[in-house]
């Protein structure tokens, strides 16, 4: 279950509270999204790709080699015409919990925006 303190801040007087602690998992990371695309898997939940967009890396960069060894300057670079859309992370969620994302995207969309209703 999803963090309801923005629909919900303050309980009902009729009902027991419970606590949770977050924790970090090990393979926690904070990812960038510039999109996702959307699908439904056979079971009925809803599959996020998220990505994010970026101009493509070189495909091949060329440079001298210097006597000693080492690296000099560049003299060739093959370059990609097209943008890259990396795919970061693919979420699998109910449908409940998306009425929940979706609720609480809305009222920070508003929030941020300045039209709390």
């Amino acid at each position: 279950m999803l963090e309801e303190s923005i629909i919900n801040p303050q309980p009902q007087e009729d009902t027991q509270l419970i606590k949770f602690d977050y924790v970090n998992s090990h393979l926690f990371r904070v990812v960038a999204v510039d999109g996702v695309i959307i699908s439904a898997t056979p079971q009925g939940k809803i599959f996020l790709h998220l990505y994010n967009e970026r101009v493509a890396i070189p495909r091949q960069v060329t440079h001298e080699t210097l006597p000693d060894g080492t690296l000099g300057k560049e003299v060739d670079r093959i370059e990609p015409e097209e943008y890259v859309r990396e795919v970061e992370v693919g979420i699998v969620i109910d449908i409940d919990t998306a009425k929940l994302i979706s609720d609480i995207l809305s009222k920070g969309v508003k929030s941020l925006e300045g039209s709390e209703d």
